[in-house]
C-alpha cells in the first residue's frame, strides 16, 4: 500500500495488511468476509425483530411529536436510549479490536436494527419508507459492487483523497451548523436552512453520497486484505466494517426518503 493509504486505513486493518507471510488457509478471503458480513447484517434484522416483539408485548401510550402521532411504551423509549449508547460504544470497539469484533459487532448491529423495528411499529407512516429504503440500499450496494469489480469506479489514491476531503467537509459543516443553532444571532438562519426543502434534501443526498464513499472504501480495504494475505483473525473486523457501511448507507437513504415525504406533504 502507498504511504497515503497506510495513513488513512483503520490502524488495526493496516497492521493486518502487513502480515502477508501467513499460510493461505490462515488469510482473509472474499468468501469469509462475505459470509461474516451477511451474519452481521442478519443480526441487524434480528434487532428490528426484537423491537417488534417488545412493541407487541408491552402496553402502549400515545404520543405526539413532529412526525405525528405514534404509540409506544416507556420500556421501548428506554431501550431506544440504551441501544443508541450501546451501539455507539460497541461499534467503536469492533472497529479497532479484532479480538472483540465478533461479539461487539454483533451487539452493535442488533442495536442499530432496534430503532428500525421500533419506527416500523410505533410510526405506521414510516413502514413504507423503511421498506423502500431497504430495496434502494440493496440495489445501490449491488450497483456499486459491480462498478467497483469491473473497475468502472477505481478507488485510487486521488479518489481516496477526494473522499476524505468530502467527508471531512461534510462533518465540519454539520458541526458548524450544530454550533450556530445555539447562537441567537444565527439560530434563525440555521432553522431556515433545515426547513428549506431544497437545502435539506441536498444535505440528505450528500449524506447518501458519503455512505457510498464509505462502502467503496471498504470494498478496496477487503480487496487489499485478501491480496496482501492479511491474517484471518482480522476477518471479523473487516466484515463488520463492511456491514457497518451498508447499515450507514441504509439509514442515510431512509433519512432522505423521510425528508422528501415530509416536504411533499407541506
Amino acid at each position: 500500500m502507498s504511504s497515503f493509504g497506510d495513513k488513512m486505513v483503520n490502524p488495526v486493518i493496516r497492521k493486518a495488511l502487513s502480515q502477508s507471510e501467513m499460510a493461505q488457509e490462515n488469510c482473509v478471503t472474499y468468501k469469509g468476509v462475505a459470509r461474516k458480513s451477511a451474519l452481521f447484517l442478519l443480526t441487524f434484522v434480528l434487532g428490528a425483530i426484537l423491537a417488534i416483539v417488545v412493541h407487541a408485548l408491552t402496553p402502549q401510550t400515545t404520543f405526539e411529536d413532529y412526525a405525528g402521532t405514534f404509540s409506544c411504551s416507556k420500556l421501548e423509549l428506554i431501550l431506544m436510549i440504551v441501544t443508541a449508547v450501546v451501539g455507539f460504544v460497541t461499534s467503536l470497539v469492533a472497529s479497532f479490536s479484532y479480538r472483540s469484533a465478533a461479539i461487539c459487532g454483533t451487539l452493535a448491529c442488533i442495536c442499530f436494527g432496534y430503532p428500525i423495528g421500533f419506527c416500523a411499529c410505533a410510526i405506521p407512516a414510516y413502514q413504507g419508507p423503511i421498506l423502500l429504503a431497504l430495496v434502494l440500499t440493496v440495489v445501490l450496494v449491488g450497483t456499486l459492487l459491480v462498478l467497483y469489480r469491473t473497475r468502472v469506479i477505481k478507488v485510487t489514491q486521488k479518489f481516496k483523497a477526494f473522499m476524505m476531503a468530502s467527508i471531512f467537509t461534510f462533518l465540519i459543516g454539520a458541526l458548524l451548523l450544530f454550533v450556530l443553532s445555539f447562537i441567537p444571532a444565527t439560530a434563525s438562519a440555521v432553522n431556515w436552512m433545515y426547513n428549506n426543502p431544497a437545502i435539506s434534501i441536498t444535505f440528505g443526498a450528500i449524506g447518501v453520497m458519503i455512505g457510498c464513499f464509505f462502502l467503496l472504501w471498504d470494498f478496496d480495504a477487503v480487496e487489499s486484505a485478501v491480496q496482501n494475505g492479511a491474517s484471518k483473525q482480522y476477518e471479523n473486523m473487516i466484515a463488520f466494517s463492511l456491514a457497518f457501511s451498508v447499515i450507514y448507507l441504509y439509514f442515510k437513504i431512509l433519512q432522505l426518503i423521510i425528508r422528501i415525504m415530509a416536504f411533499s406533504r407541506e
